[in-house]
């Protein structure tokens, strides 16, 4: 784990590269390095997918003890408003299942909300680039055109029917769960964006050209930083 030190005292929008399929490897790496470095004295928020929430009561209680939330804009702002930090992966299931040839590719899901929240609450971004995550679980096919023709993935609102490699089943399909692969896993936390000084103060969080632009410095930061650390990496799995 590197990098805790560029995170600023401020709340700040951790922005993370989604790898490893259904379980964030990755982001729980990051979350025990947080608690390590901050002896549970600094909350952090997570936003994910509201679907676990809807499975159980229980499992809605242990998510939320965690810090988990439902990714949406009330509680991004709730969290801003109380004054913690959060952590978003704006790239999701298609990122997290984008497939093993594309482990190296950044896309963050082309999505732009977290730019503009950013820009109108005046919070910092900290990009989090991961590398390795993706090797516990060798993706074949994404699926996404298979998703939009099943009626389930449309109910919960899945936009990857993924066909994959793993562990417990060998070869594994859409929702069946996974055990996590063994691998040598490097997470490095950025130096801080504030894109209402980079993109200038008048930036207009409105405008779709503003908010593509942050994206693409956001994103091309990660990509940057992500080429470096797959550079140093010489084996799959073994680091």
């Amino acid at each position: 784990m590197l990098g805790l030190e560029h995170i600023p005292d401020e709340p700040t929008v951790l922005v993370g590269n989604h790898d490893g399929g259904y379980i964030p490897v990755d982001g729980i790496c990051l979350a025990k390095a947080w608690q390590e470095r901050f002896d549970f004295k600094r909350p952090i928020v997570w936003l994910m997918h509201d679907f676990p929430f809807r499975l159980s009561a229980k499992l809605t209680n242990y998510l939320s003890r965690c810090g988990c939330r439902p990714a949406s804009k009330e509680n991004l702002h709730q969290a801003i408003d109380q004054g913690h930090s959060l952590f978003v992966y704006p790239g999701g299931s298609r990122e997290a299942f984008r497939t093993y040839l594309h482990r190296r590719d950044i896309n963050l899901g082309h999505r732009t909300g977290f730019i503009k929240e950013a820009l109108t609450r005046r919070v910092p971004i900290a990009p989090v680039v991961s590398v390795g995550a993706h090797e516990t679980l060798f993706v074949i096919a994404r699926g996404s055109w298979l998703a939009q023709r099943i009626p389930l993935a449309k109910k919960f609102r899945a936009d990857v029917a993924p066909l994959w490699l793993g562990l417990p089943w060998g070869i594994g399909f859409g929702p069946m769960p996974h055990i996590p692969l063994p691998s040598k896993i490097k997470v490095e936390v950025l130096e801080p964006i504030r894109l209402w000084k980079v993109l200038g103060e008048a930036a207009d969080a409105g405008d779709p050209r503003v908010l593509q632009a942050g994206l693409d410095l956001v994103r091309s930061r990660m990509q940057q930083a992500a080429d470096r650390l797959y550079a140093e990496r010489k084996w799959p799995i073994i680091g």
